[in-house]
């Protein structure tokens, strides 16, 4: 819940005022000696500089004073719990900000990354997506953590919220299949991910008169709903050609038009198979 609101006794010029209650999102208790950061973007990219900041007292109670005019990101963390970025607001001269802050006790998001055989893959970037908190809501941590998968597939992601989020997997060469699952925060099981090599479509678009059509767009779209699944569409070069790069393998319909459900045929799309490790190679008329 977040209240403007004008407190009395803010001088002119003596900047912005910011306090509240901080809470455990499970237990509802007050959280002593939280931490509640208003930062602004640092020189650097990704960096953030703290301006002002307070601690939250026995009664879970947060007060910072002589915040400076400007517009900023208001963090919170404690011992124990997953830090959290709370959002971002414009803080004016002589006004006050009060509002409830609820932390999430810090877990770690465990597992493994295989391929379809089930063999381990090593090197595989990870971060965790979507992060919520127990109640379902939007959990956003104030730093990106990322790993990397070790010679056995495991990895370890850590403070992040106890509650639920995605996997999202990267490697050059590889697609990470299903990656819209929601996880459990944290799992005892642990996170079973999987990762397909990919393969290329490659191809050209002509005219009737077979000469090169240098206008448009090229398709290359799944059968069936496509949510969750890849897809792809570029402009095609100006030699006519086009060429898509990490294809999960599977069926696909290349076009100049999208060719989803529901859309109007075009009759001279093309069906084709991706094979992981392979390079399909398609002629479009147009």
């Amino acid at each position: 819940q977040l209240v403007d609101e004008r407190i009395a006794g803010i001088k002119p010029c003596a900047g912005a005022l910011r306090r509240g209650d901080i809470f455990d999102m499970a237990t509802g208790k007050p959280i002593t000696g939280a931490k509640v950061n208003v930062e602004k973007s640092g020189t650097k990219p990704g960096a953030w500089d703290v301006v002002a900041s307070g601690s939250s007292n026995a009664n879970g109670q947060f007060e910072v004073m002589k915040i400076p005019p400007g517009n900023y990101r208001i963090t919170a963390s404690a011992a124990g719990f997953a830090p959290r970025a709370i959002g971002y607001q414009e803080m004016k001269d002589g006004a006050g900000v009060k509002q409830v802050i609820e932390l999430s006790a810090a877990a770690r998001f465990s597992g493994t990354i295989t391929d379809a055989e089930g063999k381990p893959l090593a090197n595989v970037k990870i971060s965790a997506t979507n992060v919520m908190g127990i109640d379902g809501r939007g959990y956003n941590p104030p730093e990106r953590a990322e790993v990397s998968t070790d010679a056995n597939g495991c990895f370890t992601l850590t403070d992040l919220p106890t509650g639920y989020a995605q996997g999202w997997a990267r490697l050059p060469g590889w697609f990470h299949v299903d990656s819209l699952k929601l996880f459990a925060i944290p799992d005892p099981n642990g996170a079973a991910l999987q990762m397909v090599a990919t393969g290329k479509i490659k191809g050209k678009v002509v005219n009737a008169n077979g000469k090169a059509n240098v206008d448009g767009t090229i398709n290359a779209n799944p059968p069936g709903d496509p949510i969750g699944k890849w897809g792809g569409s570029m402009n095609v070069a100006a030699d006519g050609t086009f060429e898509f790069n990490d294809v999960p393998p599977g069926p696909y319909t290349v076009s100049t038009q999208p060719q989803f459900p529901g859309m109007r045929p075009d009759p001279n799309a093309k069906q084709i198979r991706v094979d992981s490790g392979k390079t399909v190679e398609v002629t479009i008329k147009k």
